[in-house]
């Protein structure tokens, strides 16, 4: 395992991965989005999504493994992300905010845009 980063961003150290994981996973199943209303919704979307996003266990396909999950996650609640909604630069700031900030507001902006009911 290697050190990876973005930038002057650095991801989670390797050894430190599987613990991190295991918190946040703990931490998320212990939630229960399915019943949080839209406006509940996102500031919880917006956590776990920056918390995974620093761990970044793979060298190549981070951001699109991310992505699938949350895309099932919205669609348990009844949504559906339109990434294409979402900047790749202000997803990116967001991001990087809420890493080095612990500030989720930005990533609230660029969920709050993309999140849409889900029509079958």
């Amino acid at each position: 395992m290697v050190q990876l980063a973005k930038g002057d961003t650095l991801f989670a150290m390797p050894e430190h991965i599987e613990a991190e994981a295991k918190r946040i996973f703990d931490a998320f199943g212990q939630e229960d989005l399915t019943t949080l209303e839209r406006k509940q919704l996102i500031p919880k979307l917006s956590y776990y999504f920056g918390e995974l996003n620093v761990l970044h266990p793979f060298r190549e396909g981070n951001g699109r493994t991310q992505k699938l999950l949350f895309d099932e996650i919205a669609r348990r609640c009844g949504y559906r992300i339109d990434w294409s909604a979402m900047a790749v630069d202000a997803l990116l700031q967001a991001v990087i905010a809420a890493f080095n900030k612990q500030d989720y507001t930005r990533l609230e902006q660029v969920f709050d845009a993309a999140l849409q009911k889900h029509t079958p």
